[in-house]
């Protein structure tokens, strides 16, 4: 199937405060809640849940929605983990992970489908809100969430 200039093959990501819509590109693999090192860390942020132990590598797993505000964690060994390819290449931060809360699925999104809401959302780690298909849903800011991942590790 040919995929034209203006159809990007993207994943739709649950959250619990909403979805994030990613080129499915940048997502490297989905996985269930395993191998995380979740034991509490001195001074680390809410939102870094732990180190994924993901073919030999250690990537820092975040919850994007605990870098908005609070956050329950407690069914986290229910979620799935979305391992991400970084923007910028950087050979200390290849990857990164996000929870994810719900099961993700593949969708076609067109200028169709997808007009942008808002570039100047509230979240941080969010790039751009959009409405796909009705919906809304959340862009990710890369950059920032690599940027968070190599401090939360330093």
């Amino acid at each position: 199937m040919s995929e034209s200039a203006n159809e990007i093959n993207s994943f739709l990501l649950p959250l619990a405060n909403g979805d994030l819509v990613i080129p499915d590109q940048s997502v490297s693999e989905l996985l269930p809640f395993m191998n995380v090192d979740t034991r509490p860390a001195e001074g680390k942020p809410t939102w870094f849940v732990g180190l994924l132990n993901w073919r030999g590598q250690k990537i820092p797993l975040l919850s994007l929605e605990a870098m908005s505000g609070p956050v329950d964690l407690s069914e986290i060994r229910r979620s799935r983990i979305a391992v991400i390819t970084t923007l910028n290449q950087n050979a200390r931060m290849a990857h990164v992970a996000l929870l994810v809360t719900g099961i993700p699925r593949l969708m076609q999104v067109t200028p169709d489908n997808c007009t942008l809401t808002s570039d100047t959302p509230d979240s941080i780690g969010v790039k751009a809100v959009a409405s796909l298909e009705g919906k809304e849903v959340m862009i990710p800011d890369l950059e920032v969430l690599e940027s968070k991942a190599l401090d939360a590790v330093a």
